[in-house]
Order: C-alpha cells, then structure tokens, then sequence
C-alpha cells in the first residue's frame, strides 16, 4: 500500500522542480529553490521515492509516469486570491503558514542578530535564504518593503499594533510571520529616522529581545518619524556627545541620553551641581518627548529660546554642563580624599600610611584595624585607595552609587576616626602636640608602666 503525504503541494513542487532540473537534489541551495525547510525537503524526498514518483539515474532524478500524473492532480495555486489580491508571490512556503513554528522563530531571531547585531548568518540555513527572499534587491516583497517603510514614517506616532492589522487584513492577508519580518525590514531601513517607545517610554536601541517583544506584545509599542530640518547648532552640540558629530535629530538625542543616563548614580542622584547643570540632568532623566527634548528643553534652560534662535553661547552652556557631569565622579574622589587628608591632619598618602604603621600595635578596636590595612595599601591607585577606604567606611555601597548623604556621613565618621586616630598617636607619642608640664608628667608614669598596663591605659583613653 502506498504511503500517502499531508503535504502534497510540497511534493508536487518538488517534482516539477526535478522536471526542469534532474540534478536538483546535488545543489546545496536546494531549500532555497523549492522554498521548504530541511525537514519538508526529507521528508518530500522519501515520499517520492516510496511511491516510486522518480527514479535515481546517474545524473540526477527522472520522474515516472505516476510523478507527472501527480503534479497535474495536485497543481501549485498562487497565494494571493480574490480576497487578498495583495500576498506576494512568494517562494519560501514556511512564511505562507498561518501557524507560527517554532523553527520558523529560531531563524527569524538568528535574522535579527545579523541585521541588529552584525552576528553572522549561517549559509544555507532558513534564516539565510529569509534574508534572499525578503532582504535581498529584486525581491517579490518590493512593493511590500516600501508600504511597510511608509507606513512607520508616517508623520505622527503610530501604534505597532495597527502595522500589524494592516498587513494581516485584507486585502493583503500576510501571515504574522511575514508580517513580523516586513516590519524589522523596515525598523532597519529606518533606523536613523524612526524614534522607539516601549510603554511610553524612549528606547535607546533596538536589539533582538526588543524586536521580539514587538512580536508578542505589540500593544506595547509606538513608533514615530523624526526627521527635521537642518539646525547647524545641533551639529556643534554632537561634537561634545557623539563619536562622530552629526545634525541628526534621533542619533542626538540617543547620545545624549546616552550620556546622562550612563553616568554614575551619584552623579545622576546628587544636588551639588550648578543649578543649570541640574536642570538639564533632569530634564534628561524624566524626558517623555525625547525630540522635544532637544528642540524645545535644553534650549529653553540653556538659553530661554527656540533652538532656531540659538548660537555659540548655547553650545558653550551645553558643553559645560556636560563636562560637568563627566567630571563630578572624579570630583568627589577629590573631595573625598582631600577631607580624609584634612581630617588626619596629613598633606598626602605617604605620610598617613606611616603614622598608621607607627602606631600599628596600638590599634585595637576592630574598625581601627580594617581602616588600617586600607591605609597602609600601597599598590592600588590614589583614586581606588579613597575608594576602598570611603566604601568601607559606608559599609554598603562604593562611592559611585552614593548619595549626598552618604557623602555627609562618610565626613562625620572620618571625624570620628581621626579623633580617635589622633588621640592614640599623641598618646603613644608619635604625634606633633606640644605637651605642657602635666602632660608630660602623665606620659613619663604611663611610659615607667609594663607594656600591658601601657595598652590597657590607652585603651581606656581612647574608649572615653
């Protein structure tokens, strides 16, 4: 008895594909050509040869009497219908499928890492031959690409969800699968022009999870064109946060929101900052219109103007405020460091790292100890040396993730420990305090007493 296949139309697609080329089944573009996936080429192939539809010769396949009787009993129909007059005329049938198969997923994202990642597209894989089918010049979806751009280029925010009826409407009645890939098609061929919002909200870059996420929750996301006339101020503004200094809207804004959002919490937390410099932070930070943003916000802190009317000194503003808060991390570890100095009644870090050594035996309290060790370190740099001593006094968190709260206490304690610091130094006799007549009374009998009365006297002194 013969085997019978669910897929017909697979099979007679294949064998008048043999008909015109016998040595079909030696090309490794052989998915590509009869538009099946790896699985529905094997399992075609074993189909034709168990119900004896072709014969293997020397050269290739010939198809018997039965394989040209079953193409004209199951002959190929065109995908577009009187309903849906717009489908392409297309070859890969996988994209035809109302389902979406979990194959069919896997190449999409290995597609989208290409074009979003510049990952590497495996030759011959299904992801490969969606790239010549739908990406590639004189492609069946032409006129499709250019809809699909001209409908996210719309000028006015549109919601994803409605690329999505469109396309999956009549007359058009694309499955969401090639609908899915017509729209990264055109997310790609827009990219510099097209501004991304994710419940609401400015997305720096679109990457694969993103575009994935566009697939199963679409409701989630508006797009909107951004492209504006020429501002020659935009151009002198990109060269204090772009790479490569350019007038356009979108890369701007990124880069600036880029920039303020990559800083430090500290910086992106902290009051002290000039009262212009603050205001342009946060209107970074809390921005909804990221377009406007550039156009209207920052030029109306900076300048109390349109960006039209704007000029050298707006560019100036700007780029203070930035270098502002580029340069307030390295600030605090200045002003932390410069304290720490005070505070120990030192000039530099050699010199407190050997009074500490001086008074090494005499340190017992435990916080003493570990602020020691800390002090004493001598291969790390002057910056990670405050770092390590300033995150130890916090006890939670490192400098960058503090707050001007944190930076008041992290005062208070050194006080703190300098004064005990200080008092041991003095007592032990290290220190730089001149001693009237009673004092030096009181270090002769403490110096004529054992070494183990000494320390219990000392810290009996310091614990006071």
């Amino acid at each position: 008895m013969k085997k019978t296949n669910p897929e017909n139309l697979y099979v007679s697609k294949l064998l008048l594909l043999l008909k015109h080329n016998p040595s079909l089944f030696q090309n490794k573009d052989l998915n590509f050509i009869a538009g099946l996936t790896s699985t529905e080429v094997s399992n075609a192939k074993r189909y034709i040869f168990a119900n004896n539809l072709a014969s293997r010769v020397k050269h290739g396949v010939i198809l018997s009497d039965s394989g040209l009787k079953f193409i004209d009993e199951n002959r190929f129909r065109p995908w577009a219908d009187s309903e849906n007059p717009y489908r392409p005329d297309i070859n890969l049938e996988y994209l035809k499928l109302p389902e979406h198969p979990p194959a069919l997923t896997k190449a999409i994202r290995c597609l989208a890492d290409y074009l979003l990642a510049n990952k590497e597209l495996k030759p011959y894989s299904t992801e490969a031959n969606i790239y010549k089918e739908i990406f590639m010049e004189k492609s069946s979806c032409d006129k499709l690409r250019l809809e699909a751009i001209d409908f996210i280029l719309q000028p006015k925010r549109i919601k994803l969800s409605h690329f999505y009826k469109k396309f999956t409407s009549k007359p058009y009645g694309l499955t969401k699968s090639l609908t899915f890939i017509l729209l990264l098609y055109a997310l790609v061929n827009s990219k510099e022009k097209l501004a991304i919002y994710e419940n609401f909200e400015f997305q720096l870059k679109l990457d694969t999870n993103m575009y994935f996420r566009m697939f199963y929750a679409p409701q989630r996301f508006e797009v909107q064109k951004t492209v504006v006339s020429e501002i020659p101020v935009l151009y002198e503004i990109s060269k204090t946060i772009l790479r490569k200094p350019c007038q356009n809207i979108l890369t701007l804004t990124k880069g600036i929101i880029w920039a303020v959002k990559s800083l430090d919490n500290y910086t992106i937390t902290t009051k002290n900052l000039h009262t212009t410099t603050l205001q342009l932070r946060n209107a970074v930070i809390n921005t909804k219109d990221p377009i406007n943003l550039v156009l209207k916000d920052i030029p109306n802190i900076l300048e109390r103007k349109p960006i039209e009317q704007c000029g050298n000194d707006f560019v100036e503003k700007f780029d203070l405020c930035i270098k502002e808060l580029q340069n307030n991390y390295s600030l605090l570890i200045l002003e932390l460091r410069n304290f720490f100095f005070y505070a120990f009644e030192t000039g530099n870090r050699m010199n407190i790292a050997q009074r500490f050594r001086a008074v090494e035996e005499y340190l017992y309290e435990k916080n003493l100890k570990v602020l020691s060790k800390n002090v004493i370190e001598k291969n790390s740099t002057d910056d990670l040396w405050i770092e390590r001593i300033a995150t130890f006094i916090n006890g939670k968190r490192v400098p960058k993730d503090w707050s001007d709260d944190d930076v008041a206490e992290y005062k208070l304690k050194i006080k703190e420990y300098a004064q005990k610091f200080l008092t041991i130094e003095a007592t032990a006799g290290f220190g730089d305090y001149k001693m009237d007549i009673t004092m030096q009374d009181v270090l002769s009998q403490l110096l004529n007493l054992e070494k183990s009365k000494q320390m219990a006297v000392i810290r009996k002194a310091i614990n006071e």
